[in-house]
């Protein structure tokens, strides 16, 4: 919702509505994370507010088609005034990268390979010194 108006977010000349991926809440009184992405292009100093509504999926077996499904309204959330569900965009706010979800120590495993890599060198010099010595020995039998 805009919030000076009240009136529903449009774009494409549809109101915005989003729906998340289906879940088994856990706890009677636990939360659910729910991401979307709109186009705010023409909405620079607006404030947008988010509205909840929780259904019931009656008779849905995962796989259905969530759209179609027998839906039962079980909680709703619409305050206008929520600042904690209210955005404001601005065309000058900070553009964050997306996150990957790799949380890895890079210099972890650059560090496990230097060290595989330095103790490979170690081990094809000492084969080589003792390949030469070893030659040098049956040289000199020879001799």
């Amino acid at each position: 919702m805009v919030k000076d108006t009240g009136d529903p977010l449009v774009e494409h000349g549809t109101p915005i509505t989003v729906m998340s991926e289906p879940f088994q809440p856990k706890r009677p009184n636990g939360s659910a994370k729910i991401s979307f992405i709109i186009d705010t292009t023409n909405l620079d100093g607006k404030e947008l507010v988010a509205f909840e509504t929780c259904y019931r999926l009656n008779e849905y077996s995962k796989g259905d088609d969530v759209t179609k499904a027998d839906k039962t309204v079980v909680a709703e959330h619409k305050d206008l005034k929520d600042e904690g569900q209210t955005v404001k965009v601005s065309k000058e706010a900070k553009r964050v990268p997306p996150k990957t979800g790799d949380n890895n120590m890079l210099w972890l495993y650059g560090g496990l390979f230097a060290t595989a890599m330095g103790s490979m060198l170690v081990l094809v010099i000492r084969e080589y010194i003792k390949k030469r010595r070893q030659a040098k020995e049956d040289a000199e039998m020879l001799v």
